[in-house]
């Protein structure tokens, strides 16, 4: 004699309530990642209507008061050509990069004369240099 269960049990699944987690979530990475800014120093960039971007890239900033930084480390002047040196050597090594840019994020209200005392820096270890700039 054979028995029947009186309850059986549902193996379907419902994919509505996870597809709205998983947009939900969605929706959250893309507003947070807009609102994080990439770069910590804060730093007033001229504005031009051209834009380049280099992905892995070395950033050197420089401040209204001449505080120089190799990406988020701040050196002196004399320091800066070993330090952009030694920095775009670890990137060939790390991201195996045969040239790897050196973006340059210099405060609008510098001295022209700072700016091209950095670019030529750059000229004399044989970097490309990338003028960082906001849109117009």
């Amino acid at each position: 004699m054979k028995l029947q269960s009186r309850n059986k049990i549902n193996t379907t699944f419902n994919m509505s309530s996870l597809s709205d987690v998983i947009f939900l979530l969605l929706i959250f990475f893309m507003l947070t990642s807009q609102l994080v800014s990439p770069n910590a120093i804060k730093i007033l960039t001229p504005k031009a209507s051209g834009q380049t971007r280099a992905p892995k890239t070395v950033v050197v900033s420089v401040t209204e008061d001449l505080s120089y930084f190799v990406d988020t480390k701040e050196v002196t002047y004399s320091q800066l050509r070993y330090e952009i040196k030694n920095t775009v050597e670890s990137y060939k090594k790390k991201y195996s990069i045969p040239d790897p840019a050196v973006v340059l994020r210099v405060d609008s209200r510098l001295n022209v004369q700072d700016l091209v005392d950095v670019m030529k820096l750059g000229t004399e270890i044989k970097v490309r240099m990338i003028l960082e700039t906001k849109p117009e």
